[in-house]
């Protein structure tokens, strides 16, 4: 946890948050939850619930939910899916936003929103708003995910910012209905409730 001690030096601030790099925590890898809660993390978005050949635990919940350990908890926030034809479709930004066309990003965040009336979480790295980073040689499969439609992100996330507020992962959380982990798959509360991050405008 040496690289959050750093943080939490430079900002002066608790580091309550975590998401794995390239969403690694997977059915191999659930253990790292229980390391999480131990070291006093509240907050993961790291179990994405979609098949991929990197990543991806298909049957998870799609929606914040609780996972307890005996008194300690720790909120799992899943990167935001759209079910559609019975499948998870990942819309929750990065390749796959560069990938949409980004009214279909909208239209399926929005439903997020108003037909389960969930927050939904949104991700965006700095290096897909530079088209004009080095290319670096690697496979086909590499260099088309990586590259795929830079020169058009920036402007897609000016409209996403447009249509949606946004707010920090643990604002998203406030007021949203979540979960214990025991609850059937797939199962979203629609209670009332107000979203603060990424809700529609």
């Amino acid at each position: 946890m040496h690289g959050r001690d750093v943080l939490e030096n430079i900002t002066g601030q608790a580091i309550t948050a975590y998401r794995a790099p390239s969403f690694s925590i997977t059915e191999r890898s659930l253990w790292a939850i229980d390391l999480l809660i131990e070291h006093g993390f509240r907050y993961d978005s790291s179990i994405f619930p979609i098949y991929h050949d990197r990543y991806g635990v298909p049957g998870a919940r799609r929606f914040p939910y609780r996972v307890l350990r005996g008194t300690a908890a720790l909120t799992e926030f899943p990167p935001s899916v759209h079910r559609w034809l019975g499948l998870n479709v990942p819309v929750s930004g990065g390749g796959f936003f560069r990938l949409y066309p980004v009214r279909l990003s909208c239209h399926w965040l929005g439903l997020i929103n108003r037909r389960v009336r969930q927050p939904f979480m949104f991700y965006i790295h700095p290096w897909e708003i530079d088209p004009e980073q080095p290319r670096l040689p690697g496979t086909a499969s590499c260099r088309f995910r990586h590259y795929l439609n830079l020169a058009s992100t920036e402007s897609k996330l000016a409209y996403l910012l447009r249509r949606f507020s946004f707010g920090a992962l643990t604002e998203s959380l406030v007021d949203a209905v979540v979960e214990p982990e025991k609850a059937p798959a797939g199962k979203a509360s629609c209670a009332p409730m107000r979203v603060r991050g990424g809700a529609e405008a």
